[in-house]
C-alpha cells in the first residue's frame, strides 16, 4: 500500500482499508525481540497488530533466531541491542530507560551496534545522549552508513476506538524493574492503596503474595491489557526515577489514554506537556501518606463526578489519537525506509 500523506488519522486509515481492500497488500516486515522480556513481548504484539491494521504482514522472531535470513522482508525492526544483524535492511529501536545498553559514558553509540541501517529513537533519550542527534559530534563516526534516524519513537498502542468506560476501580500494574520495587516510600504507598476496596493490582505472580487486591497476570498479547484497564476505568501511573529525571514517560500513559480511562499520574514532564489537564496529578516528591491522600482524593472525586471525569478521559484519548497513534508512527518509519534505502552515504549525510 502506498501512502502520499505523512500523517494519517486512525479514521482515515480504517476507512481507506475498508473502502480499498484490494490495496491492502502493503509491506512484508519482521520484528526481532527477546521473548524473555514481558514488556517487549507486549510491545511486539502491538507492533504486529498495528502492521496488520495497515494491511501489512509482520512476523516475529527471537533475536537469536537466524532463520529470519531465509525469508524476504521489506525491512526488519529490532528491539534488542545486539551485534548480530540479519541480512535485511534493519532498524534498531533505542529504547528509553536503558541507555547504557546502547551508549558509552560519553554519549557515543557503541561501536558493535553500528551495522544497523537506521535507528528509532525513543524520546531522544533526554539528556543521556545529547550527541545522538548532533550531526557535528564525534559520535557520528560510529554510525553506518550515515545513521538515518526517526526521532520520538514511542512505546504506544495500535488504534483503539474511544468508548465510554465507567470508572469503578483503580488499575495499577506493579513493576519489577526500575527503583520502585525496593523503594520504601513506594512500598508504603502501595500498601496503603491495598487497603482500599477500589484498588486492583496486576503484574507478575510474585505480587499475589504481597497484596490482597492483586488480581492476576495479564497476558502480553497487545489486547488484554487495554481491555483490563477498560474494565477498571481509572489508571494510576507511577514512573521510575529515571523516567522522571529524564522527563520521559513509560508506555503506561499511552495504554491508559488508548483505553479511554481516567488517568492519575505523577508529575512527569512529558505527561504534563502532552496531556495537560486531561490528567489528574499527584506530587511524587511528597511522602507515602501524602501521596496516598492525593490519590485517594482524586479517586473519590472521580467516583462522585463521573461526567467531568469521563470528559477528561475523552480528551486524553483524543490526544493519543492525534499525536501518538502507532499506525502513524509506523507510516513514518515506512517513509524513512523509502527515502533512505536507495541513497548512498554522501546523499544521506547531506540530507539528514
Amino acid at each position: 500500500m502506498k501512502y502520499k500523506k505523512k500523517h494519517f488519522t486512525a479514521i482515515s486509515i480504517v476507512f481507506f482499508l475498508l473502502l480499498n481492500p484490494s490495496e491492502a497488500v502493503g509491506r512484508n516486515i519482521a520484528v526481532q525481540s527477546n521473548p524473555a522480556w514481558t514488556g517487549e513481548v507486549e510491545a511486539v504484539s502491538r507492533f504486529k497488530l498495528t502492521a496488520e491494521n495497515l494491511g501489512w504482514t509482520c512476523d516475529i522472531f527471537d533475536y537469536q533466531n537466524k532463520n529470519i535470513d531465509n525469508k524476504n522482508y521489506d525491512f526488519v525492526v529490532c528491539y534488542v541491542p545486539c551485534a548480530y544483524k540479519s541480512r535485511h535492511r534493519t532498524y534498531l529501536i533505542l529504547s528509553g530507560g536503558v541507555s547504557e545498553d546502547f551508549f558509552l559514558n560519553n554519549g557515543m553509540l557503541k561501536k558493535e551496534l553500528s551495522s544497523y541501517n537506521g535507528y528509532l529513537v525513543i524520546y531522544k533519550f533526554a539528556n543521556r545522549s545529547q550527541n545522538l542527534t548532533d550531526r557535528s559530534s564525534a559520535s557520528w563516526k560510529y554510525w553506518y552508513p550515515s545513521a538515518p534516524y526517526l526521532e520520538e519513537w514511542y512505546p504506544t498502542v495500535q488504534f483503539t476506538a474511544y468508548q465510554e468506560v465507567i470508572p469503578k476501580y483503580l488499575f495499577y500494574t506493579c513493576a519489577v524493574w526500575g527503583n520502585r520495587l525496593e523503594d520504601e516510600k513506594y512500598i508504603k504507598l502501595l500498601s496503603l492503596l491495598d487497603e482500599q476496596p477500589y484498588t486492583r493490582f496486576y503484574g507478575r505472580e510474585v505480587f499475589a503474595d504481597l497484596y490482597q487486591n492483586y488480581i492476576y497476570y495479564i497476558p502480553a498479547d497487545g489486547i488484554s491489557l487495554i481491555k483490563e484497564i477498560q474494565r477498571n476505568g481509572i489508571s494510576l501511573i507511577l514512573h521510575s526515577e529515571n523516567h522522571l529525571q529524564d522527563k520521559i514517560p513509560s508506555g503506561r500513559i499511552f495504554e491508559a489514554a488508548a483505553a479511554s480511562s481516567v488517568i492519575i499520574s505523577d508529575q512527569n514532564a512529558f505527561v504534563i506537556e502532552n496531556f495537560g489537564d486531561s490528567v489528574l496529578y499527584i506530587d511524587e516528591t511528597l511522602n507515602a501518606v501524602e501521596m496516598f491522600n492525593q490519590i485517594n482524593a482524586h479517586v473519590q472525586w472521580i467516583l462522585s463526578h463521573k461526567e467531568e471525569a469521563l470528559a477528561m478521559a475523552k480528551k486524553a484519548h483524543d490526544i493519543y489519537i492525534e499525536r501518538f497513534l502507532f499506525e502513524d508512527q509506523l507510516l513514518k518509519l515506512e517513509t524513512l525506509h523509502m527515502e533512505t534505502s536507495n541513497r548512498n552515504i554522501h546523499e544521506s549525510i547531506k540530507n539528514y
